[in-house]
């Protein structure tokens, strides 16, 4: 039976003593992974939280309305031919803290109106966005048809 309570004790002191570190002191945290990796073509930037993407996205596609009065306004000056059945616009913004647009740039448009362009840039520019915690890029593509 002495037997059996020194193997207890020596297993007891081997957990309590033996699993806090090398020196016996306090156990600590593990160190951060570093990335050691030669591939820079990983992006360094964070993402951003869904939520604030998703707030972005719907606050945008509430505006279609105003984007579509655009459109029809560039039809009326007639810089899009009447008979133009579809087109879209594609903008892309930089989104800031604070609830404003910078970069405003419009990489795609099959109507090639610079009266669309300038009414959609007029009132992007004025649009104040839900609040974002860091910058980021963001694209959004309208589209228009004829009805």
């Amino acid at each position: 039976m002495r037997a059996a309570v020194v193997v207890a004790v020596g297993l007891v002191w081997v957990f309590a003593f033996g699993c806090s570190g090398k020196d016996g002191g306090e156990a600590r945290a593990p160190a951060p992974v570093v990335d050691d990796s030669d591939d820079d073509n990983e992006p360094t930037e964070t993402l951003i939280p869904p939520e604030e993407y998703d707030r972005v996205h719907l606050y945008f596609e509430r505006k279609r309305n105003v984007i579509t009065r655009c459109f029809t306004d560039a039809i009326e000056a007639g810089e899009i031919p009447s008979n133009a059945v579809k087109a879209f616009l594609s903008v892309t913004v930089t989104v800031v803290p604070g609830g404003k647009v910078t970069n405003i740039n419009f990489t795609e448009t099959a109507a090639g109106s610079a009266l669309l362009e300038r009414c959609a840039r007029g009132h992007i520019e004025s649009w104040v966005l839900p609040e974002v915690s860091q910058s980021f890029d963001y694209s959004h593509r309208y589209g228009f048809s004829k009805l």
